[in-house]
């Protein structure tokens, strides 16, 4: 279907709606990926680093434990009671803060590993109870024995999965930055590709749109112009189903209009010419009537003349 088959209000309206719905589709994608990078973003801020920083302070927090445990055993007395509420308070805070990173928990691999490492924590505070409950009567030869050999174990299999713990969450931090930074370059490329696409589309459509107003009218033009010149033998093109074909229409009617005119003046023409012929013809005729009846007239005369003189 021709471009002229559309009204010329339609026609703008369709044209400028498609270069409306290039840019709305535009800015929608570009708006779909900045929140795709923005959740990446949150994520990583909300969800990913503070899990490492948390994951950090439970290894550190675990770690002063050991450490407070083995500076009790080499204090002397072991039976103070500062030393003992000092270390249980250490042991306070580290399980503290290991309740504190469930609501960080993300997927159900980072729940098994949390699961891990706060049941490690305390099973070796269990451990530590039953340790300073016996410690009283253990030499020191027995309390490393224990430590090494009961404690030591359960604290390098804790501080492993805190290290795993730690390595998710540092995995899941650096996948959100290559998911932001995928989408970035995404968005970048589509952006160019519509950017691109929208200025081949919106100067075909320009070009339709001009050459569907520009080529009648000049066409017309030219016709009018053969007319203006008084060749009314000029054929009118006319197309399409606009405004400039009712215009086209129009012209044609006008030339037609013209022809009709100019047929019935040189017919009035021709009848107005047979007449004068006749009017001549017959002042012709008049003049020789008049020369005969002079004629006439002079030669009674004359005849008076010759009777009178007889």
């Amino acid at each position: 279907m021709s471009i002229r088959a559309l009204k010329l209000n339609l026609r703008t309206t369709l044209c400028f709606g498609v270069v409306c719905l290039l840019l709305l589709i535009q800015g929608a994608m570009t708006l779909i990926k900045v929140d795709k990078v923005y959740s990446s973003t949150v994520d990583i801020e909300t969800n990913w680093l503070p899990s490492i920083r948390l994951g950090g302070e439970i290894d550190a927090a675990f770690y002063k434990l050991r450490l407070d445990l083995r500076r009790f055993v080499m204090e002397i007395p072991r039976h103070d009671p500062a030393s003992i509420e000092k270390l249980k308070s250490v042991r306070a805070d580290a399980l503290e803060i290991a309740e504190r990173y469930a609501p960080l928990v993300s997927s159900p691999e980072e729940q098994a590993k949390y699961n891990e490492v706060l049941g490690g924590i305390k099973n070796y505070s269990q451990k530590m109870d039953e340790f300073l409950a016996q410690a009283s009567t253990m030499s020191d030869e027995q309390m490393a024995t224990y430590l090494r050999d009961v404690n030591g174990p359960i604290a390098l299999e804790v501080q492993r999965v805190i290290s795993e713990l730690i390595a998710l969450n540092s995995r899941g931090s650096s996948e959100a930055v290559q998911v932001a930074s995928d989408e970035y370059h995404a968005a970048r490329l589509f952006t160019w590709i519509l950017m691109i696409g929208s200025l081949l589309v919106g100067i075909v459509i320009t070009r339709l749109f001009t050459r569907s107003i520009i080529k009648p009218v000049h066409e017309l033009l030219v016709s009018t112009g053969k007319i203006a010149d008084g060749d009314l033998r000029v054929d009118i093109a006319v197309n399409g189903n606009d405004e400039l074909t009712e215009l086209q229409r129009s012209t044609a009617a006008m030339q037609m209009s013209l022809k009709s005119t100019l047929q019935n003046i040189s017919h009035a023409s021709g009848q107005l010419a047979s007449a004068a012929e006749e009017m001549s013809a017959i002042t012709r005729e008049s003049s020789a009537g008049i020369e005969r009846q002079s004629m006439e007239t002079d030669q009674a005369a004359t005849a008076v003349n010759e009777m009178t003189a007889a």
